[in-house]
């Protein structure tokens, strides 16, 4: 009988700790305190691995800008003033107005362009036909210089009907860089049955944007003024 008293003793006294553990557990998760988003400010240290992407004017800063800053792209463009994560390098600098700018989502708010060196690396390995002047074009921000390259076509858009009828697709580089082929259709033939996966290399003039530039006349001009233009695709040459 006393062994029984005190195996149900024991019973009790092991659920009540185990009732008290539980409840110091759930007032200290009650009382620690929510981590707030940090604001950060000119001056701050920026957390490893980010680069500053703009500024802004920010009443939590006093007089300083609130810094925006975000995980780099493989090419991305940062204020001058940003760290440059390790594996990266300045491509370029662009003249541009200054990085402290209220629109944070204008290129306009950055000054550098810097590539990882992934991009480098893929650059070195670029098949028969480099695209190396397509990448610096786009590093550089410049527009309105004749290239050639190749790549795969990821994706196929409608035709551009707005004026002159426009072919329009989207290729992939060696580099990782994409481009916008736009195929003027009224002045040379349609590139029948392309589709995604398929390789394609071009010639043409290449305009800057900041999702990798858009290449046009990419075929003859009817009066003998512009450099000739062509696209391949599957052995056969469309100007």
């Amino acid at each position: 009988m006393i062994k029984l008293i005190r195996i149900t003793l024991l019973c009790a006294l092991v659920l009540i700790a185990s009732t008290v553990s539980s409840a110091q557990t759930r007032s200290a998760r009650r009382k620690a305190p929510k981590s707030a988003p940090r604001i950060l400010c000119e001056g701050d240290s920026i957390p490893s691995g980010y680069v500053i992407v703009g500024h802004k004017s920010s009443a939590r800063c006093g007089d300083k800008f609130e810094v925006v800053i975000k995980k780099p792209d493989p090419a991305e463009i940062v204020c001058n003033d940003s760290p440059i994560p390790h594996g990266y390098h300045v491509a370029n600098q662009i003249s541009s107005p200054d990085c402290r700018s209220r629109d944070t989502s204008s290129s306009a708010n950055a000054r550098s362009i810097i590539l990882s060196g992934g991009i480098r690396a893929e650059r070195s390995t670029a098949p028969r036909v480099s695209d190396s002047s397509i990448s610096r074009a786009f590093a550089s921000g410049t527009s309105n210089i004749q290239v050639e390259g190749e790549g795969k076509v990821i994706s196929v858009l409608p035709d551009d009907l707005n004026g002159s009828r426009h072919q329009r697709f989207i290729v992939k580089l060696a580099s990782g860089q994409t481009v916008l082929l736009t195929h003027n259709i009224d002045i040379a033939p349609r590139i029948d049955g392309l589709k995604i996966g398929d390789s394609v290399s071009f010639n043409g003039e290449y305009v800057w944007n900041e999702k990798g530039g858009v290449v046009h006349w990419t075929h003859h001009d009817p009066q003998g003024r512009h450099v000739t233009g062509w696209i391949k695709h599957n052995g056969q040459i469309f100007k």
